[in-house]
């Protein structure tokens, strides 16, 4: 067999292998079959390298996910209590770190970004049927909802699937506005079953996730103003309706009551509830330990000494308190130089490359109430900025080459 055939056959697995990693992590009945996919596909992308003979690459805003890691390790040293960032800093995030920059190259390498689009979108389909099973079905399902219970906690922790199916739905929203409208539908259900599970980090995704998809159409050339007047109108309708369905639907009461009772804590006002105080009250112990220890923070993995016996609940406050403000600056570089290197792809207009962005800013908005820089989410999703910005960059450079070289055969 050839040995082009070869690496065509093994690249066509790893894809697949992929796709299928990432729409099952978040069943959490499979996880550890997750685990040896993950291992496989992580073999076969340096056997395929190995073949290609091609280098690992590693960009330049990964540089700063490594050195976030080298500073955790670093912060041991420091550390009240060193054993509680062992599973830290000899697992997860040097694991995390690694499958990040072989997904990196391997898309890279073959230039086919749309396998880690749609295993955005085969999450969001995976999660569905598992809510459908978990609960006995599309009727029992439709029927608890309405019942305004919340959902999702058979199949994982509710905010994971609500969070995961709501960035499904922005997936599928986004694609169905490049003309291939019925994944309008699958946007509309993944939505949905999404609400069910009363996470209130589901109403961030989906209003601001479902803003910018609408308000990437802007067109900011002479004589746009009014295209861009009816897209701004559509993007304000489509949030104020996620609202009007937030407060007028039964089957969305869970959702509605938690995100009511959430604000009345935040205002001071009576009804509030007990989670959000509980997370004021880790947020403010969390500024407190940075204000204490401002430069390196009190040690990787240390925010559950902080009197909680968890993490803060909140990644910006959880990373200034274990890692301060040289952790906390090497982490968001990541965010920075990705979004830097992506916004002329942006204006431009790039598809993919649009929606990375606007997967990471949602991201981003969540990561006021949970933790984050410990998740495979995370890493997905900058690997996705990263690599579609540097394949789009790619072409456009090619685009320009070309074109000089044209020129020159019509001077000559």
């Amino acid at each position: 067999m050839e040995k082009e055939k070869i690496i065509r056959i093994l690249t066509n697995i790893t894809s697949l292998l992929i796709v299928v990693y990432f729409s099952l992590f978040h069943v959490l009945s499979i996880s550890q079959l997750v685990n040896y996919i993950s291992l496989v596909f992580m073999t076969l992308i340096c056997l395929i390298t190995f073949l290609k003979k091609e280098r690992f690459v590693i960009p330049k805003e990964f540089l700063f996910l490594i050195a976030f890691y080298v500073f955790a390790l670093l912060s041991l040293l420091w550390s009240p209590e060193p054993s509680k960032g062992f599973r830290l800093c000899f697992r997860t995030i040097p694991l995390l770190t690694l499958l990040t920059i072989l997904l990196y190259n391997f898309v890279r390498q073959n230039k086919n970004p749309e396998v880690l689009v749609y295993s955005l979108y085969a999450t969001g389909i995976v999660l569905t049927i598992a809510m459908v099973v978990a609960y006995d079905g599309v009727g029992n399902l439709l029927e608890l909802m309405k019942n305004g219970y919340r959902l999702g906690g058979i199949v994982n922790n509710e905010n994971d699937v609500g969070m995961a199916l709501s960035l499904a739905s922005v997936v599928a929203f986004f694609l169905s506005l490049s003309k291939k409208y019925w994944h309008i539908l699958p946007a509309l259900v993944f939505a949905v079953v999404s609400m069910s599970t009363g996470s209130r980090k589901v109403i961030i995704i989906l209003a601001l996730g479902g803003f910018l998809v609408v308000a990437s159409l802007l067109d900011f050339s002479k004589g746009k103003g009014k295209k861009n007047a009816i897209i701004i109108s559509s993007a304000l309708f489509f949030v104020g309706l996620c609202f009007v369905l937030l407060f007028t639907v039964p089957a969305f009461l869970n959702i509605k009551t938690r995100f009511l009772t959430m604000l009345n804590s935040l205002t001071g006002k009576a009804g509030g509830d007990g989670s959000t105080d509980t997370r004021m009250e880790m947020i403010k112990a969390g500024w407190d330990t940075f204000k204490a220890h401002p430069i390196g923070g009190y040690g990787v993995g240390t925010s559950s000494l902080l009197g909680f016996d968890t993490y803060l609940h909140n990644n910006f406050v959880e990373i200034l308190a274990s890692l301060g403000f040289v952790g906390f600056s090497l982490y968001y570089a990541v965010y920075f130089v990705s979004f830097y290197r992506a916004f002329p792809l942006v204006k431009e207009h790039k598809k993919y490359a649009v929606l990375a962005v606007i997967i990471n800013i949602c991201w981003l908005a969540v990561q006021v109430g949970t933790v984050t820089y410990e998740t495979k989410d995370t890493y997905y999703y900058l690997v996705l900025l990263s690599v579609l910005s540097g394949i789009q960059r790619d072409d456009m450079e090619n685009e320009k080459q070309n074109k000089v070289k044209r020129s020159f055969v019509l001077v000559d």
